[in-house]
């Protein structure tokens, strides 16, 4: 092992351990967490909803183990969260397949089955609550050419569910603004399944740029080979780690806590639009509130049935 390795190494730890920190502290302001909190395995977005986990603690011991080229060594593999190493367990836990020198291997997936999914809309993991009529605001910045620019989100669960893949899953509503614009409106869409755990199926998400529409990146689950994947475990998880497919390097560090959900989200990597975001509000929605946000969802839809005919065409509406 480098000298160099043992320096990056010790950073890495520090940083570790003082997110860790604050993540119990926030914790403790919102709801007491357990003895057995602990840090888990972060989980990776990638296009096409392919959840995966990132154990990160192997990425940290693979790259010792090969002089601190960590790229032989990253996987790509889900992992159960139940591993306090970031190891993967459990024998129905799927592995890295095999792959030529220098490529990454092919990402594995839990195994979706839509037959444990009975109250698939009823979503109360307690890391991850979705009770309709509940809106998260965020507040925080992006950095966008080398300057930090203000940013809002808003996120709120609708009344509306929507069948994808013979799952009735709940839809989301979010906005997104930067420095007081909308560039960006997206509905999403969550179920859990029998044992707790928290699925995502797709999402469509619209870009704006002085008030006009972009582009749609639309996936939904079951569509041009996109799968649904684990959003967020049933047992104690503090602090995920979320990338694309990609880019290895670059991660979302996205913070927990018990009862409330996401109330924090940093960025890790040689990002030039890193998003630094903290939950600021928690509310529950009055009647009217709601309604509008239903009707927002439903219009939102409406237009995507128009542009993507190919995608989101091909599923049932929402109601």
């Amino acid at each position: 092992m480098s000298t160099d390795y043992d320096a990056s190494f010790a950073i890495l730890m520090n940083f570790i351990f003082l997110h860790v920190i604050f993540m119990v502290a926030y914790t403790y302001m919102l709801a007491p967490p357990n003895a057995n909190g602990v840090l888990r395995e972060g989980v990776m977005r990638l296009p096409y909803a392919a959840y995966i986990v990132v154990a990160s603690l192997v990425v940290i011991a693979g790259m010792g183990a090969c002089g601190g080229d960590s790229s032989a060594r990253s996987s790509n593999t889900q992992a159960s969260p139940g591993a306090t190493n970031g190891a993967p367990t459990g024998t129905n836990q799927p592995t890295p397949g095999p792959s030529a020198a220098g490529q990454a291997p092919q990402p594995q997936f839990t195994e979706f089955d839509p037959g444990k999914f009975s109250q698939s809309t009823n979503i109360d993991n307690e890391w991850y609550p979705l009770k309709p009529g509940t809106r998260w605001v965020y507040e925080g910045y992006t950095t966008e050419r080398r300057k930090k620019v203000p940013h809002r989100l808003q996120f709120t669960v609708t009344d509306l569910t929507k069948e994808i893949l013979g799952v009735r899953t709940a839809v989301a509503w979010i906005e997104d603004f930067t420095d007081g614009e909308l560039v960006e409106k997206e509905i999403a869409f969550y179920a859990q399944d029998d044992d707790g755990n928290v699925w995502y199926f797709g999402e469509h998400p619209e870009e704006y740029k002085a008030g006009e529409f972009v582009e749609a990146p639309t996936w939904i689950a079951g569509i041009r080979n996109s799968k649904p994947g684990i959003k967020m475990w049933t047992e104690d998880v503090l602090v995920l780690a979320e990338s694309s497919l990609g880019e290895g390097d670059i991660f979302q560090i996205k913070f927990y806590a018990r009862g409330a959900g996401e109330v924090r989200v940093g960025w890790r990597g040689p990002d030039s639009t890193a998003e630094e975001l903290e939950l600021v509000e928690r509310s529950e929605l009055a009647p009217d509130a709601l309604a509008a946000s239903r009707a927002d969802a439903l219009a939102l839809e409406a237009h995507a049935y128009e542009i993507s005919t190919e995608v989101y065409g091909q599923t049932a509406p929402a109601h």
